[in-house]
């Protein structure tokens, strides 16, 4: 839908105030008009295929754009189009308006300038006055005749069915322009790509939660044991592991090709490291019985 509001107020000549029913009066029209042809969404995977409503209202459009038909701006509704053609730039309103009162200005406009909707023909029903200026142009001017040229005009629109027949005409003429001057517009579009949501059932979902919540006890229980019960090492690093092979030195061969699954001593050997007491001394052997507990002191030596 789109809104128009048709204003004009007579000026003051001096002369005795109008009545209702003066022509000099002043009028307002509040006009509306709708159409089928607009803009709506393509068709695509997302609708479906099948091409949107047309939308409500047009986009904005600016009104002091040189053209209605640029490539930066939308082109505006059927009713908006025919409101520029009628009163803006390059109009009939718009060339009298900036004119300079001059008998120049007159002559030139008089030759070149005719009314619009002066093709109206009263068997419509349609009382428009279609007075156009004296063929010979360059033997009437007097001052102020431009302003009364435009005014004959403009007082046409008083009558509200003048205004309703008027912008019929200017809409259907709209239309049809903007159909056959983009009838040869290539129209770009894509029908989107399909993407796949992943999806999860819930009772996949309820196993998978249970399964880590499970994992993360663990690992809870075991940081709160090792934040309790100290190790013989802060840290498993290279030479902790030396540490421990000077400690298995007697057991373990010299540097050889055997493998470690030829030494039946490493099925048999503890994995720990603990607490092994001889005569009050507590030494660190490798798979002692007793726990590592801070704040004792233990002989040098991991035997």
């Amino acid at each position: 839908m789109e809104e128009f509001y048709l204003d004009f107020q007579y000026p003051s000549l001096n002369q005795s105030a109008p009545t209702e029913m003066d022509p000099r009066t002043g009028f307002t029209h509040h006009c509306r008009a709708t159409t089928t042809m607009g803009y709506f969404e393509l068709p695509n995977d997302w609708n479906n295929q099948s091409a949107g409503p047309l939308l409500e209202s047009y986009p904005d459009y600016d009104a002091n754009s040189d053209s209605v038909t640029s490539d930066s701006v939308a082109s505006p509704g059927p009713l908006v189009a025919s409101i520029l053609a009628i009163f803006g730039k390059g109009s009939f309103f718009h060339t009298i308006i900036s004119a300079r009162e001059s008998a120049e200005s007159y002559d030139a406009l008089c030759l070149q300038l005719r009314q619009p909707f002066t093709g109206i023909s009263r068997e419509s029903g349609i009382d428009w006055d279609q007075q156009q200026p004296s063929v010979d142009c360059q033997s009437h001017y007097v001052p102020g005749l431009l302003v009364e040229y435009l005014y004959t005009w403009l007082i046409n629109f008083r009558k509200l069915d003048n205004v309703k027949y008027a912008l019929d005409l200017a809409m259907f003429s709209s239309n049809e322009a903007m159909l056959n001057l983009n009838k040869d517009v290539d129209v770009f579009m894509s029908s989107g790509m399909v993407i796949y949501v992943f999806y999860i059932l819930p009772i996949v979902m309820i196993i998978i939660s249970v399964l880590i919540a499970l994992q993360l006890f663990g690992l809870i229980v075991l940081a709160l044991y090792a934040s309790i019960h100290p190790s013989w090492t802060e840290t498993l690093d290279s030479f902790a592991v030396l540490r421990l092979g000077a400690a298995m030195a007697d057991e373990l061969p010299s540097i050889s090709p055997m493998k470690a699954k030829e030494l039946g001593v490493l099925d048999v050997k503890e994995g720990w490291v603990g607490e092994f007491v001889k005569e009050q001394s507590r030494q660190l052997v490798i798979g002692g019985q007793g726990k590592v507990r801070g704040g004792r002191p233990y002989h040098l030596g991991l035997k």
